[in-house]
């Protein structure tokens, strides 16, 4: 329902390769364009347009109210077509269709099969999010409040998806207000949403001594787009020749093609992910990519090996020289780039994705897909360096107490968090 950089729009194709009869609703109104087909055009645009007009207005007014009860009745009406039409039901984000996900047990008192996939920001605790961070920091003290209230309203919903659907999908790294265990995103996989039959692109052409185009497209400054220009800055500075291209905002198309026309892609410098779904674009073309972020010195202890994708993840402080050794190494280029692209066309097809989610839906998982966030000592989040995350937490546990962190489930990750804070504040 909630679109997250084509995931579902890759979904959708990829159930109707296997057969499947698929809707796709999409409530976002995405700017980037991701959508393939999504069912009930109409609707879900004056649904999006509802949701616009009731967060616009003040939280406690007469007028919110009764635009709120406008938006309900179009749910009930898009969740009554779904019903008649559908027998699994996948979601991401925060919400499905009713309010507090009420329609999740009416869906399995109906009998019907309820996924829940989260991709990231929708379950990551928000004082982890380098987005929402600085977005606090900017608010002033409101803003340590307002991280509260956030991280309350999160902790709530996850745990809501927990008891209510059937399966939930989600990735480990980003799972620290989990207390269920679920689905590891990497055994399912991120389909991509191109072509049907899509060639995989050949190595870009190279003469000798021409620059290797090295390509970064941040869809938030968070991804630590300051310092990879820092980093390809300093390369160029020590004689290597670089073609620097950074693309944002704009049409998902357009970035596809500047993919094609790259040599080198370089995702991000603090993902909790080895390949996400810029990174999984690049790889589907077979282009190297490199993804720079803390959890690539934890993920081998919490993911079976074959799960893993194979790219050049690494530790935020290595990542300037992988991309100096795979600038340099055109060879090695073109063998990750193979590598990564027969990972992701062979195991996270589309088609093989959505026969996953029929199997964990139906059959159930099994053992080795499951994750118990039990296991999980990762504290480093998303889009942050180690002294921002240490800092900010140290301020915010100093003005809301420690309960803010709602890791209360989990004191061995608390305390984990805790130390960070002790031991880096002040430093960023």
């Amino acid at each position: 329902m909630a679109e997250t950089a084509g995931y579902l729009a890759g979904l959708q194709r990829g159930f109707e390769e296997i057969g499947c009869r698929c809707h796709f609703i999409d409530l976002t109104e995405h700017p980037f364009g991701y959508s393939r087909t999504a069912a009930l055009p109409g609707p879900s645009r004056w649904r999006a347009a509802l949701a616009r007009r009731v967060a616009s207005l003040p939280r406690r007014s007469w007028r919110r109210l009764g635009w709120r009860m406008t938006m309900t009745l179009v749910d009930f009406l898009i969740l009554a077509w779904a019903i008649g039409r559908a027998d699994l039901f996948v979601f991401t984000g925060h919400d499905s269709l009713l309010w507090r996900n009420l329609d999740l047990p009416l869906l399995r008192v109906l009998g019907k099969r309820v996924v829940w996939v989260f991709l990231g920001s929708d379950h990551r605790p928000p004082y982890l999010n380098g987005k929402r961070v600085r977005e606090s920091r900017a608010a002033g003290e409101d803003g340590y409040q307002q991280m509260a209230e956030r991280t309350r309203a999160f902790a709530t919903i996850v745990r809501r998806i927990e008891r209510r659907a059937n399966v939930v999908v989600a990735m480990s790294a980003s799972a620290q207000l989990h207390t269920r265990s679920f689905v590891h995103l990497l055994a399912i996989g991120i389909p991509h949403a191109g072509d049907r039959d899509e060639p995989e692109p050949p190595a870009r052409p190279r003469r000798v001594g021409t620059p290797v185009r090295v390509l970064h497209s941040p869809s938030d400054p968070a991804k630590g787009s300051e310092a990879i220009q820092r980093c390809v800055a300093g390369l160029e500075a020590n004689g290597l020749s670089l073609e620097y291209r950074e693309i944002t905002g704009r049409p998902h198309a357009e970035v596809l093609d500047a993919i094609v026309t790259s040599d080198l892609v370089v995702d991000q410098l603090y993902s909790d992910s080895p390949l996400a779904a810029f990174a999984t674009e690049a790889a589907y073309r077979g282009r190297a990519a490199i993804v720079g972020g803390y959890y690539a010195d934890a993920i081998a202890d919490d993911v079976p090996a074959d799960l893993i994708p194979p790219s050049r993840f690494v530790a935020p402080g290595q990542l300037c020289a992988a991309i100096e050794e795979l600038a340099r190494d055109e060879a090695g280029r073109a063998a990750l780039g193979t590598q990564l692209a027969r990972f992701v066309r062979e195991r996270w097809s589309p088609a093989d994705v959505a026969r996953r989610y029929v199997q964990i839906a139906y059959a159930g998982p099994p053992a080795a897909w499951l994750y118990d966030p039990a296991r999980l000592r990762y504290v480093h989040g998303w889009g942050l360096s180690e002294a921002e995350i240490g800092d900010y937490v140290a301020r915010f546990v100093e003005r809301c107490g420690t309960s803010a962190l709602a890791l209360d489930h989990h004191p061995g990750l608390r305390a984990r968090l805790l130390e960070l804070a002790a031991s880096t504040q002040g430093e960023a």
